[in-house]
């Protein structure tokens, strides 16, 4: 009923690594890997967490320096 929190099976899990496997294979062949661009995105599997996740927001040099001034 709630396909977002529900877990994969492990035949899940084993296909998502094959097709991974598979789109890094055909990735290392092309110019793109040549010079380390455009790699494939991990498939996102449920109620496993990222390692690419971001927190916060960008901030720009002028507000950085700013915000490091404050007090002096």
């Amino acid at each position: 009923m709630d396909p977002d929190n529900s877990r994969w099976q492990l035949s899940h899990h084993l296909l998502a690594d094959i097709t991974e496997s598979l789109r890094w294979l055909v990735w290392s062949k092309t110019p793109d890997a040549q010079q380390g661009r455009n790699r494939p995105q991990p498939i996102t599997r449920p109620g496993v967490k990222s390692d690419r996740e971001h927190i916060g927001t960008a901030t720009g040099v002028d507000q950085m320096n700013t915000f490091l001034d404050w007090g002096t």
